[in-house]
This record gives C-alpha cells, sequence and structure tokens, in this order.
C-alpha cells in the first residue's frame, strides 16, 4: 500500500510553524543581546553528592558590561573568582536552593572581588540548572552610604554646635564672671586689704585670664580646623627651645598647685618640620590637661627622643589617671568635662584639637594610662 504524503496545506502549516520557531529564536536572541540587564545561565556541579561549584553555559554581551569579567562561557566560578563560594556564602547558598526547588529569589549582594554591587534575580526551570538577571547597582549604594556618612556627619556636627554653644554660653561666661568679681573687689577694697590678699586676687585673676585665652584659643583653632581654614605653615623648629617657652607660660598654674614640671633634654637639638603655632597649642593642652589632674606636689616629666626619623615627645604624670572608659571616649566633645583635682573646669576640647593637629602633621598621638597612676600622652612628629 502506498502511503500518500502530506497535502499542500499540510506542508504550508509545517512550514508555517518552523518559519515561527525560526522568527522567535531570532527574537529570543536578539533580546538576548541586546537587553541592558546582564544574563547568564549556570549550572551546578557536584562533588560527593554535595554542590561545590557552578559552570558557565551561556551570558549575554551585558554580562561582561556589568560584571567586567571576560570569557567565562565554560568556565567555572571557582576560575573565574576563586574566593566566590567562600566570599559570598549566602549568595551560593541562594543558587543551590533556587536550582532545587524551582522558587525565584531576588537578593542585593556585593561581590568583593568585584569591588561591585549587584542586585540578582535568581529563577530556575530545570533542576541544578539557575538563571540570573542582574545589574550593577554600585553607583546607586555608594550613593546610599555617601548619605548615610552624610547624615551621620551632620548629626555630629549638630552636636558640635551644640556644645560650642555650651562652651561659649557657659565656660567662658564662668570665668569672666570670675575676672570682673575679683576685680571689682580689688577695685572698691583695694585700701582695706592686706599685701597677700591682693596677691592670692591676682593670681585668680591673672589664672582665670590665661585659661580663658587658652580656652577662646582652641575654639578658634578647633573652629578653623572643622572648616578647613587652618593656616598650615610647617618649618624647621628646635623643639626644645619650643618646651621651654611653653612651660614659662604654665609655670604661674604649676606653683599654684605646688606641681614640679620638669623638662629632660636628652636630646637638646632634636629639629622637628611643624607649625609652630599649632605645636605650641599641642604642647600647651597637654601640659595643661596633666596639670589639670595632678594632685598638689605632683610631678610632670616631659621627655624627647628620635624614634624612626620621628621625634616622639612624652608627657607624663603621677596624677589621678583614668579608666578604660574614659580613655576610650578622650578624643571625643563630651556634655560634661571632668573636674581638675582643684575642680579646675574644662571644656573637653583641648585634647580633640590635639589629636587632629597632630594628625594633619601625620604624626600619631597614644595614651598610657591606670586609675590612681598617672598618665603618660605620647606624640610624634616628623624630624627635619
Amino acid at each position: 500500500m502506498i502511503k500518500e504524503g502530506p497535502t499542500y496545506e499540510e506542508l504550508l502549516a509545517e512550514n508555517t510553524i518552523l518559519n515561527e520557531h525560526k522568527i522567535s529564536n531570532e527574537n529570543y536572541r536578539a533580546i538576548f543581546e541586546n537587553m541592558w540587564e546582564g544574563f547568564a545561565h549556570c549550572k551546578l556541579l557536584y562533588e560527593e553528592n554535595e554542590p561545590n561549584d557552578f559552570i558557565y553555559i551561556e551570558v549575554n554581551k551585558a554580562f561582561y558590561h556589568q560584571t567586567g569579567l571576560t570569557q567565562v562561557t565554560g568556565k567555572k566560578i571557582s576560575e573565574i573568582l576563586p574566593n566566590h563560594k567562600r566570599e559570598n556564602k549566602e549568595l551560593f547558598k541562594l543558587y543551590i536552593r533556587v536550582s532545587q526547588t524551582g522558587k525565584s529569589e531576588k537578593i542585593e549582594t556585593f561581590v568583593p572581588e568585584l569591588g561591585k554591587w549587584f542586585y540578582l534575580s535568581v529563577f530556575s526551570i530545570k533542576k541544578d540548572h539557575f538563571f540570573v538577571i542582574f545589574n550593577n547597582i554600585t553607583n546607586r549604594k555608594q550613593n546610599e552610604l555617601q548619605l548615610i556618612n552624610h547624615e551621620k556627619q551632620l548629626e555630629t556636627l549638630n552636636e558640635t554646635k551644640d556644645k560650642l554653644i555650651s562652651i561659649i554660653a557657659h565656660d567662658l561666661r564662668n570665668p569672666f564672671n570670675s575676672i570682673i568679681g575679683f576685680s571689682e573687689l580689688l577695685i572698691e577694697e583695694v585700701e582695706h586689704f592686706e599685701i597677700e590678699k591682693i596677691k592670692r586676687f591676682s593670681k585668680i585673676i591673672n589664672t582665670s585670664s590665661v585659661n580663658t585665652l587658652n580656652l577662646l584659643d582652641n575654639l578658634l583653632h578647633w573652629a578653623k580646623t572643622q572648616t578647613n581654614q587652618l593656616n598650615f605653615s610647617p618649618e624647621k623648629i628646635e623643639i626644645s627651645s619650643i618646651i621651654n617657652e611653653v612651660l614659662k607660660t604654665l609655670e604661674s598654674t604649676a606653683k599654684f598647685k605646688n606641681i614640679s614640671l620638669n623638662y629632660y633634654q636628652k636630646n637638646p637639638n632634636l629639629v622637628v618640620h611643624a607649625d609652630l603655632n599649632m605645636l605650641k597649642t599641642i604642647l600647651r593642652n597637654l601640659i595643661s590637661n596633666s596639670l589639670k589632674f595632678t594632685k598638689s606636689e605632683g610631678f610632670i616629666h616631659i621627655y624627647t627622643k628620635n624614634i624612626n626619623n620621628q621625634v616622639e615627645i612624652v608627657i607624663e604624670d603621677n596624677g589621678i589617671g583614668m579608666n578604660e572608659a574614659t580613655r576610650a571616649n578622650l578624643f571625643k566633645i563630651h556634655k560634661d568635662s571632668t573636674l581638675g583635682t582643684a575642680n579646675e573646669k574644662g571644656s573637653g576640647l583641648g585634647l580633640l584639637l590635639c589629636k587632629e593637629l597632630i594628625e594633619k602633621h601625620k604624626g600619631e598621638i597614644f595614651i598610657e594610662s591606670e586609675e590612681g597612676k598617672g598618665t603618660t600622652f605620647k606624640f610624634t612628629l616628623p624630624i627635619d
């Protein structure tokens, strides 16, 4: 029996299906190659019945553009990014989950080896295979992180502004009240006061004036550092002459508290490369801090030495010291500053300013302290 061939209508219908399939495939390829999103078809690889790698079966052009990778088809991820499984554990688990369950998942993830952020949509239509459509969202994430950082900076600036207003309103106002009060007493009653009483009142006025001027200097310096207006002009400076100069300005405070100030010049000719005004501010604040927290009949020792092409300045006292919590927050502006051994008040601004000025010189500051056993400040400056 002779089998009849297909009719004309059947041949026409079959040809139409083939043409439609060809057009559909061409459309798919056109979309696949021209889509903006990266696309990857991957297959899990097993070792001892456990998925431990995957291979790229097919990727589009956008894949290379989005990732910056080249020639990945037919390669394992362990060959392309050796640390991917270890550094992106959760992502790797997601690939396994989707390829085994068929349930789609989405994720934002950072790939350390590429240094990029991606938004991925992962799906599967065949067991052990998974498909990834993704976008590089690094710019967006960087902008988000910048925004978070700016918000934190704004919070810090607002706290700082409030603290500065408090310092100006309180810490500057109180000394002036003291200066005005004692000077008025002297004006009105000087003829009736004994010479010792006049000297004592004059010392109080002098100490309050010096401390207030130092505070004002710190405020102005710190405000300039925050607005990048502080003039930085490093020059050759013989460190011993500056230390001696600063010590003279603090002599009266040391005598008033009966504290011994000692400078040991092991290397008297050490020259640093520093800004003169900033160096004086650093030394004055650190030594003043030691004076503030050292009891009567205590001592403050100052040393200078050459270490690895840097000058290290050491300021050591046998004062009240500090605990670990205090040390951790030492270079921050606080609402309440700790009172000194003679109830001296402070703004808490001096040490923060010191740190910023030292770092401007590419130096470092270190603190060693134990409660009840004194404090040692060490800072470095570049040698000329």
